[in-house]
């Protein structure tokens, strides 16, 4: 879990954002740039989520469009993978609809427009959803409203792949009122044209205020769905326009290949097109803490308090064996300990500069000494040495070492040979001697 003012390469931890199955979400500020950013750490321990995870990220970070959350960025944080994404100053759809129910029909319309170019521009880029409902869609703040932003592309796809049974066929996955029939019989073989029943789904909540599969258990829920069973639009609003339906019932058909097909034709059904300005505009002039339920006003002053949430304290226990070949549980987030932006007074705790419609940032802790805690084991002194130091000592002593033994190998080689300091003894010169010696006795004498 991190902390309030925590560093973490170039980005400054400010707020808890929220949570879910499988990963924190906090607001971050670039330490040197001072820009907004949503960074959402990954709680599944699993590596082939993490990389799957890393996939999805990769795909995502190459789709530009208004109408998407960007992701920008990856950060590693003690073996758990972190995906800094395009930070979006306004509520999800969810919270919008739990405050005024329903839409009108410009703002039916202004949502259908955005949903549909960020999902068919995903679509072009080979990128299918999956589980798109209201909580996936972010409402961003802007002078002229709120625009439609979808997020988490490919979280269902992962959350697939990180269960036992992800690779086998006639597994359902997805959220149960907007997932489409194809889902429920196999997810597996389901393709971009599920992501258009779930618009249906959604378009149908927002023009009537209702669930298009309404029941009080999944599976009341699921036969709904795959019957494609649901109470006609105009039953709950009768004022609503012919073209808004013709694209709420072409989206829900169950028959995959009589269903729209792209997010243009949705876009077609309409009589008149809608400008890409389009926008909604109830609910903007409202703070950020207007739009948080109850539950994730809990989770963040626990946060504050305590540190984690109880929701995502999860029990210790012994690693599994993908965990042990990667490292330590990516939960294990240990602090950092660094100094604070070079810009600010030293030891002055500071408030993050106020964004519009946002509560006021929580003040960073004072600055900690970049040097590691006594706490912490000191390295060796050799181990400071610079790599070139510690090479050419290692030279200069293998050199006084070789020329060492080369000295004592030599002494021994003369100690035992005597060589090359004992000389063979030359002979003595002969003695003088007298004529007679020289002379052969046999000569005669003169």
């Amino acid at each position: 879990m991190l902390a309030a003012g925590q560093l973490l390469e170039r980005y400054v931890v400010e707020d808890y954002v929220g949570h879910g199955g499988m990963a924190v979400v906090y607001r971050v500020r670039h330490a040197d740039l001072g820009t907004l950013h949503a960074l959402k750490v990954l709680t599944v321990p699993r590596p082939t989520v993490r990389e799957r995870l890393l996939q999805e990220g990769r795909a995502q970070a190459a789709l530009r469009h208004p109408n998407l959350v960007g992701v920008t960025d990856v950060l590693r944080i003690d073996g758990s993978l972190a995906l800094v994404m395009e930070y979006v100053d306004g509520p999800d759809l969810g919270h919008w609809l739990a405050r005024y129910r329903r839409g009108t029909i410009d703002e039916c319309r202004a949502l259908l427009r955005g949903i549909c170019d960020g999902v068919g521009e995903a679509h072009a880029g080979g990128i299918a959803h999956r589980d798109l409902k209201p909580a996936n869609v972010l409402l961003e703040r802007t002078p002229t409203g709120f625009r439609s932003k979808v997020t988490d592309f490919g979280i269902a796809k992962l959350l697939e792949e990180s269960s036992p049974t992800a690779t086998r066929s006639n597994v359902a996955m997805g959220t149960p009122h907007y997932m489409a029939p194809e889902q429920i019989r196999d997810a597996a073989a389901t393709d971009a044209r599920a992501d258009l029943f779930a618009i249906g789904a959604i378009l149908y909540e927002v023009a009537t205020g209702e669930l298009a599969f309404p029941g009080g258990d999944v599976l009341t829920v699921l036969n709904a769905v795959a019957a494609g069973r649901f109470v006609p639009p105009k039953e709950h609003v009768p004022e609503l326009p012919d073209d808004l339906v013709r694209a709420i019932e072409g989206c829900l058909v169950v028959d995959v290949d009589a269903r729209l097909q792209t997010c243009d034709e949705v876009m077609g059904a309409l009589e008149e097109p809608v400008p890409a300005t389009a926008r909604i505009a109830r609910g903007l002039d409202l703070a950020a803490e207007a739009w948080e339920d109850a539950e994730t006003r809990r989770a963040r002053e626990e946060w504050l308090s305590s540190g984690p949430p109880a929701s995502e304290r999860r029990t210790q226990g012994p690693p599994s064996e993908e965990d042990t070949e990667v490292g330590p549980r990516p939960d294990a987030v240990t602090p950092v300990y660094s100094q604070q932006p070079r810009s600010e007074p030293p030891d002055t705790p500071q408030l993050a500069a106020p964004v519009s419609g946002h509560a006021p940032t929580v003040p960073r802790p004072e600055k900690r000494s970049s040097m590691p805690p006594a706490s912490l084991p000191s390295a060796h002194p050799q181990s400071l040495a610079p790599p070139a130091v510690s090479l050419i000592r290692r030279l200069v002593i293998s050199a006084i070492a070789g020329i060492v033994l080369g000295l004592l190998g030599f002494l021994l080689i003369v100690g035992i040979t005597g060589w090359p300091l004992r000389q063979a003894a030359p002979k003595a010169p002969p003695d003088k001697v007298g004529l007679e010696e020289v002379v052969d006795p046999r000569t005669p004498a003169p």
